[in-house]
């Protein structure tokens, strides 16, 4: 197998040498290697006489052997881990496949008796929503990934990897790699549960979020968070996941407050991302009177995720007619232009 890997990238690479910068190439070759090199040597150690636990079993060995070489390139584009992601290959993976399948198989029978085909499309529709469904309840676990922005994080990795290093030069013990993976299981809690601690202590922590050309600043105390912009002029980078990545490594999963300072995509087109990943009590915009598609969409982004109310300002003297006051659909307006309060004021957050 190692052979007629090598040879299949080699011929690849023979027809575009410029594939080797692909991110999918590299998941998928990695992917496979781990399979070959670390999946028969897990399932060896499974000695038991129960079918679900050895399938259960050999789903984690498939899992584990997939993510040895592939855990590394995904830390370094997407910055994260999925911790929960043998369990879910477990519970979805098999029906995946069935989905797959019954698709393939539902579409070459509609080129032929059509009535036949459409049959599978409730099948279809039933497995996919299994899968969304599952996928959704895994997302909300508390400690469902790892975030490398912290240097915790990173350490976690290297630890990892000196741990299957030392089982690979070892060779001796037969559940030896069974032990590693328990071993960076417990401190993957370890060090999920300090990088939230971090932050559970202390004053006030400022921090620039990194999202190119654009602006993103995080604040945390206490285990509350709030978010001043969320935009970024660089196509390639996602501000809005930036900044839930932060602020879930912190295990803050609802924020006090977003702050949009204007409505430029380099300070506000990341919104939509964030809010779909970390709940949001409070909105504080600039202003909301005028028709424009952007102030628009963010409204309407507000109300779809259940963010509760709105401050803004920008409104003076005879423009306060204008003013959204108290709720409208499921959002809270409330203008606190200085003029409008009469110069008093307000207390807009405990």
């Amino acid at each position: 197998p190692p052979t007629a890997l090598g040879l299949a990238l080699l011929l690849i690479l023979l027809k575009n040498p410029y594939a080797i910068a692909s991110i999918s190439l590299q998941l998928s070759f990695s992917a496979v290697a781990g399979l070959v090199w670390l999946t028969p040597k897990l399932t060896g150690a499974i000695h038991t006489g129960s079918r679900l636990l050895r399938f259960v079993l050999t789903s984690f060995a498939t899992t584990l052997g997939a993510l040895a070489f592939s855990t590394p390139l995904g830390a370094y584009y997407f910055g994260s881990f999925s911790v929960v992601s043998l369990l879910s290959n477990l519970l979805c993976l098999w029906m995946v496949s069935l989905v797959f399948g019954a698709g393939l198989l539902g579409l070459l029978l509609s080129m032929t008796v059509p009535a036949v085909g459409a049959a599978f499309v409730p099948l279809v529709s039933l497995g996919v929503r299994y899968v969304l469904f599952v996928s959704g309840l895994l997302e909300g676990l508390p400690l469902h990934a790892l975030y490398f922005n912290t240097a915790l994080s990173v350490l976690w990795l290297l630890y990892v990897y000196a741990l299957f290093a030392v089982c690979a030069i070892a060779r001796r013990g037969r559940y030896r790699w069974w032990i590693a993976g328990a071993l960076a299981v417990a401190m993957l809690l370890v060090t999920a549960r300090f990088n939230a601690l971090q932050f559970e202590r202390g004053s006030l922590y400022v921090t620039a979020l990194d999202v190119g050309q654009g602006e993103s600043v995080a604040l945390l105390s206490r285990r509350h968070g709030v978010l001043v912009d969320c935009g970024s002029s660089n196509s390639y980078i996602s501000a809005g996941d930036v900044a839930a990545d932060y602020f879930l490594s912190a295990g803050i999963r609802r924020l006090d407050a977003v702050v949009l300072t204007h409505y430029h995509a380099d300070h506000a087109n990341g919104l939509a991302l964030l809010l779909a990943r970390v709940g949001v009590d409070t909105l504080y915009l600039p202003d909301i009177a005028e028709e424009n598609g952007e102030k628009t969409a963010v409204l309407a982004l507000s109300e779809r995720y259940g963010v509760e109310d709105c401050y803004y300002g920008h409104l003076h003297g005879g423009s306060h007619r204008l003013a959204a006051q108290g709720r409208q659909g499921s959002l809270s307006y409330h203008l606190i232009s200085a003029d409008f309060l009469g110069f008093r004021p307000l207390k807009i957050m405990d």
